[in-house]
């Protein structure tokens, strides 16, 4: 039987293990420089909400997920500060790293998993996210726990119940922390039969009359089952909970009809809304809908998403030309980071070089890691991994266009990027063989050549904003409170 220093060695390689000490000291190094800075935005939110907790005991809003608030109000019980918050937080972004690199290695190989694992310890998005408060770092790590546990491995129908059920519960979990998940899980059911009906016809060979759909439902019913039963675990007390608390039905919050009707409303329409906002928006008689669901929520929904499909009805066309901005906005060179130090978030007393020294190393980042992990999607063998994270992309981009979007709202998918535009540019064989597959028909050349041409289009619509962050300090784009 093999000693435990060389199972640690087998499954954490020194190469692995230097980017993973390099992460997380970069992140504690964030983590000290940030912990002095005023909280903004959600973050005063998060906190007020925690501190609440600790002090009464009390949760008093429908509008924000519980998880994060709890997770803050956590540490603060044992008498922790922020500083506690942002290094445990350094520990969770080092563990995505990890996690990562496990996903990569098994889906292509060691060398493949050692550059994605780079590429998320080096994100500087990431590195920025883990020391805010903020809920992606700790949405990250159980997103990635699910993917790991239902994406990577041998088929679902084989899986042992323990992973299923865990995988669950890690989804379940993390749509406490930010829910639009649960509006993946259906699709994830689709993706569960897809992937059983390719093992099926992969087993039977050529012979079609060997492929059955009544045994392959038989065969997927328990996994199905298992990773419902494991979400709904997750999330039911807490919809049991608000049931309790209001007598009406609150899966988890209230956030998405309000979503939904500021995507509608009309002077909401081709907002950059990392820099613009107004709380004009989404009021019922003069009173917010983050104050009005927490009173009413059932009704507040209602008319939530009744006004909403009013908005759209008055101007379809308006509506249509909105969600494909907002899903490009998706896609932003822009992001919070940058924001932060143009409007100096982090503090008047930044150096005047820093600004744009984090502009051109953030974009070129991102530009790098969207456009290879889109290439490298594209061009991937067939696998669940590979189909799993194409409808990750693809649910996000649909739910964010049709409601709107904010540029930290696809840091959630920038590890799955970061595995195949590993295999892009370290996979096995020669950089043209591991993307010929992305070219090998006409319809595939037609749709990638797309996919590309909107990112670039998005990308172009970024450069007066990047190139005002470069030479004037983004005084152009500072943040803007509509009244």
């Amino acid at each position: 039987m093999p000693s435990p220093r060389r199972i640690l060695a087998k499954s954490l390689p020194t190469s692995l293990a230097l980017i993973l000490v390099a992460s997380l000291v970069i992140k504690l190094g964030i983590a000290l420089l940030v912990d002095g800075v005023v909280p903004v935005n959600d973050e005063e939110s998060y906190l007020s909400l925690a501190m609440e907790l600790v002090k009464h005991g009390r949760y008093d809003t429908l509008f924000r997920p519980p998880l994060y608030p709890g997770f803050l109000a956590g540490i603060f019980a044992l008498g922790g500060t922020t500083l506690w918050v942002r290094l445990s937080q350094a520990l969770l972004g080092t563990l995505s790293v990890w996690l990562v690199y496990g996903i990569a290695r098994d889906s292509a190989g060691h060398r493949v998993g050692l550059v994605a694992a780079c590429l998320v310890a080096f994100d500087p998005l990431l590195i920025f996210f883990s020391a805010m408060l903020w809920s992606e770092t700790l949405y990250i790590v159980l997103w990635l726990l699910g993917v790991r546990l239902i994406a990577i491995g041998q088929p679902l129908a084989a899986r042992a119940s323990w992973n299923l059920l865990l995988a669950g519960l890690c989804f379940g979990l993390a749509a406490l922390a930010r829910p639009q998940v649960l509006t993946l899980m259906p699709l994830t059911v689709v993706w569960i039969v897809y992937n059983g009906w390719r093992d099926q016809a992969n087993s039977a060979g050529a012979n079609s009359e060997t492929k059955s759909i009544a045994p392959l439902f038989r065969e997927l019913a328990r996994p199905i089952a298992l990773l419902t039963l494991g979400c709904c675990a997750a999330v039911l007390p807490w919809t049991a909970r608000n049931a309790l608390k209001t007598e009406t039905f609150v899966l988890i919050d209230t956030n998405g009809a309000y979503n939904f009707l500021v995507s509608t409303e009309p002077e909401a329409a081709f907002l950059d809304k990392d820099d613009t906002w107004s709380p004009r928006w989404a009021r019922f008689d003069g009173v917010h809908y983050r104050r009005a669901a927490d009173h009413a929520p059932t009704r507040v929904q209602s008319l939530a998403v009744e006004r909403a499909l009013e908005n759209i009805a008055t101007d379809p066309l308006r509506f249509a030309q909105k969600s494909l901005w907002e899903a490009g906005h998706l896609w932003t060179l822009d992001s919070f980071l940058l924001r932060h130090l143009r409007n100096g978030w982090f503090g008047r007393d930044t150096p005047d070089w820093w600004l744009p020294i984090s502009v051109l190393f953030s974009v070129s980042f991102s530009a790098f890691l969207v456009f290879f992990g889109m290439l490298g999607m594209a061009a991937h063998p067939i696998s669940p991994l590979r189909s799993f994270s194409i409808m990750a992309v693809a649910h996000a981009t649909l739910l964010f266009g049709l409601t709107y979007s904010l540029s930290r709202y696809a840091l959630p998918l920038r590890p799955l990027l970061a595995v195949f535009a590993a295999w892009a540019i370290a996979g096995p064989g020669g950089f043209q063989v591991r993307l010929s597959a992305a070219w090998d028909t006409r319809a595939k050349r037609v749709l990638l050549s797309l996919v590309l041409l909107a990112l670039a289009s998005v990308w172009l619509r970024d450069l007066p904003l990047l190139w005002d962050n470069l030479v004037n300090d983004g005084t152009h784009y500072l943040f803007r409170g509509l009244r």
